[in-house]
């Protein structure tokens, strides 16, 4: 797979990187710029006057709708690195909530993802979150920045902001039984990671059929309509689903 993922995917991919917020500030939706400023007062923040002080100005902006860490559809949540909402600047339900287990609208564990980004240090993860201002589910990609060992805090850019980066769209189908799922589907996205297809470069719409043909059939049409740039398949029946209906987007 190593060759002809690299053959396929050379002349797919390409970064946005130069557009980062290239939107007017002050104007529409906040930028990721704006974003990662924002997180970066609010470490220095943690730093001048420590963490409860950061932790109510955040909750501030979720129950007041106002402070220093609230901009449009621009605010800042923290968790610690157990998966529990400390403070939240814009949905103050979710504090005190153990959040570990949380799925977003295509099944990824975005807590668990959001963790290991913030373990790093800093850094974007992508995932898919209801937006502020517009009550829709959207895509997200929010910057993280580890503030001490038991705390972490973030903030996020929706829509046309995450577009700007999110230039490419891969479907992996996989067909095989849900007991053989997360092996194979981790398998693919490793290798992938190697080739240097990653989110938020691409995002991934992934299917498993779990040995159904009618299911897989299901599947093959929603990649039709996906405008997908690559089909990666998993199983010989999943390569047959695909290649039979779909004839003008590469799969392999």
């Amino acid at each position: 797979m190593n060759k002809i993922l690299s053959v396929l995917l050379a002349g797919i991919l390409i970064l946005g990187s130069a557009s980062f917020g290239r939107a007017e500030q002050k104007r529409g939706q906040g930028t990721m710029a704006e974003a990662k400023a924002m997180i970066e007062k609010a470490g220095q923040w943690f730093k001048k006057y420590g963490k409860e002080k950061i932790l109510a100005e955040i909750s501030r902006a979720g129950t007041e709708k106002r402070g220093q860490f609230i901009d449009r559809d621009l605010y800042v949540f923290a968790y610690d690195f157990r998966g529990g909402n400390v403070a939240h600047g814009a949905n103050p339900k979710l504090v005190g909530r153990d959040l570990i287990d949380m799925q977003d609208a295509d099944g990824r564990y975005l807590i668990r993802g959001l963790i290991d980004t913030a373990r790093k240090g800093s850094g974007w993860y992508y995932y898919k979150w209801s937006n502020p201002i517009t009550k829709k589910i959207e895509d997200k990609m929010a910057y993280v920045l580890k503030l001490d060992d038991n705390l972490w805090i973030g903030c996020g850019v929706y829509g046309k902001e995450v577009h700007r980066v999110v230039q490419k769209r891969i479907g992996v189908l996989i067909f095989f039984e849900q007991a053989r799922y997360s092996e194979s589907l981790r398998g693919i996205m490793d290798q992938l990671k190697k080739e240097g297809f990653k989110e938020p470069a691409v995002k991934f719409t992934v299917g498993n059929a779990k040995g159904s043909y009618v299911q897989a059939e299901e599947l093959v049409k929603r990649f039709a309509a996906s405008k997908l740039d690559l089909i990666v398949t998993l199983g010989t029946n999943a390569t047959i689903a695909v290649t039979k209906k779909i004839k003008d987007i590469p799969a392999i």
